[in-house]
């Protein structure tokens, strides 16, 4: 699998049984955009049909996610669409995170930086997370005036349980590498810098196993502990299109932006 002529954000590199997707704004930022995320949907949705893969590593050049790129106006932020055409922009993130974890083969996130916003509900939807020592994870929507959505929280609860879950998407703080791996965020901290090249000796590991065990192993886990993704996640769209309207948004969006 080669779709780097494809893409303008992502690079792949398959070997054997293993793909390393590789993202990068190319900026001191990693800003997540309309058309960013749609290339991630694209490469999960094209990993997914390739029977014999048993590991993808997800990366990137810089940070990890710094949020939503604020100045994509032809794509996230929009003003001049309709309501259902809103609507059907805001799926992309949601999107996004469905594709990477419907993914069959083991997903391993390699992150380093910061991991904030939508780049911690794409980690959610990710089978193992390997986190720099240096690096941190932040849920800021709420204290935007904004929901936490793309069916992040039923994820969250199903990882570090409810307590947890209402702590870091109500209050907003800085998660610490150390804290991070303490309560389950993640499965591994490493060194500054040193992210990826632990994912991929763990990936080397995973390759060597049988492909359909693997695979039955994920499905049986995941149906375990994401049965409400969907049932409790659907409406989290609507939600977050409810707060755009509201005076606690339009005023945290103005401080935010400066």
């Amino acid at each position: 699998m080669d779709g780097n002529k494809e893409f303008r954000f992502v690079t792949i590199n398959k070997n054997d049984r293993a793909v390393h997707v590789k993202y990068s704004t190319q900026g001191k930022l990693t800003l997540f955009s309309k058309s960013l995320m749609e290339e991630l949907t694209q490469v999960a949705e094209a990993i997914s049909k390739l029977p014999n893969v048993n590991v993808v590593v997800l990366s990137t050049d810089g940070p990890f996610c710094s949020g939503a790129d604020l100045n994509d106006k032809e794509g996230l932020f929009n003003s001049k669409e309709s309501f259902s055409e809103r609507r059907q922009t805001l799926r992309v993130g949601p999107d996004m995170c469905k594709a990477w974890q419907n993914i069959e083969a083991f997903t391993i996130a390699a992150i380093e930086g910061h991991c904030i916003g939508g780049g911690a509900a794409l980690i959610a939807a990710l089978d193992y997370r390997i986190l720099s020592k240096n690096a941190y994870i932040r849920l800021p929507e709420i204290g935007l005036g904004m929901n936490m959505s793309w069916h992040t929280l039923p994820r969250l609860v199903a990882q570090i349980g409810p307590s947890l879950t209402k702590k870091y998407a109500i209050l907003c703080e800085k998660i610490s590498a150390g804290e991070a791996l303490r309560v389950g965020l993640v499965e591994e901290c490493v060194e500054a810098g040193h992210s990826i090249k632990r994912a991929q000796a763990l990936a080397n590991q995973v390759e060597s196993m049988p492909t359909h065990s693997i695979r039955m192993t994920k499905a049986s886990v995941n149906a375990a502990a994401f049965n409400l993704v969907d049932a409790i996640g659907h409406a989290d769209l609507d939600q977050y299109l409810l707060t755009e309207s509201t005076d606690e948004f339009k005023k945290a969006m103005k401080v935010f932006k400066g």
